[in-house]
């Protein structure tokens, strides 16, 4: 155990050096910490290679500040690579790498691709819980701010008669994506909590369209 504490606490001290330059909408170290804690709560009940978990969960979303300079990088293919240098530099346990980069590989949400290791599965259904929910709400509109977003669309707020366009408009992310996470989770613990924080985000666009229609 003394060898895991270490090998975790030499990712998030990198980590969150990493951060400190690479800060950016909901996507920083506290996000990763808090996927880390989901991922823990989620294996509880699994068998898992905590060891594996934590450090993907950890080491997941480096490659964000790429992806924004060049759309056409793949974030999670970048944090894969970025991961794989600091794995080896500090010493992680060869065999237990490519269990790692495999989970980072695949977490992507618009990848959509279905996870075969239990360690990949709740990674990606940790990182998806994260997008719910309170914190979901404040990332969604901090996410929208920093690309310069509009919050909805004053002639038609919700897309009652027009498409969904989350490119322009914060609110309609809601629709395109964090009201459907629940749907695509992997764990029964992962959905249940997922639907939970649903449940708020519905709460939330209630009081959003009553205090719009309040207004008009």
């Amino acid at each position: 155990m003394q060898e895991h504490e270490r090998l975790i606490d030499e990712i998030k001290n990198i980590v969150s050096k990493y951060y400190e330059n690479n800060f950016f909408s909901g996507h920083d170290y506290s996000h990763s910490l808090r996927v880390c804690n989901l991922c823990k709560i989620l294996s509880e009940d699994e068998e898992v290679d905590m060891l594996v978990l934590e450090a993907a969960a950890l080491l997941h979303d480096l490659g964000r500040a790429w992806e924004r300079s060049n759309p056409s990088i793949d974030h999670a293919e970048k944090s894969v690579e970025l991961a794989q240098q600091i794995l080896d530099n500090i010493g992680f346990p060869k065999e237990k790498i490519s269990k790692v980069l495999y989970a980072i590989r695949v977490h992507r949400f618009s990848k959509g691709i279905k996870p075969e290791t239990i360690e990949a599965k709740i990674l990606q259904d940790a990182d998806r819980i994260d997008a719910c929910g309170a914190i979901g709400i404040a990332t969604a509109f901090a996410y929208g701010g920093a690309h310069g977003l509009q919050l909805y669309d004053v002639e038609d707020p919700f897309a009652e008669n027009r498409p969904l366009n989350d490119k322009k408009y914060c609110l309609d992310h809601f629709y395109t994506k964090l009201l459907n996470l629940d749907k695509t989770l992997n764990t029964r613990k992962g959905k249940t909590l997922a639907q939970k924080r649903k449940r708020f985000l519905i709460i939330f666009l209630r009081e959003f369209k009553r205090e719009l229609n309040n207004m008009t």
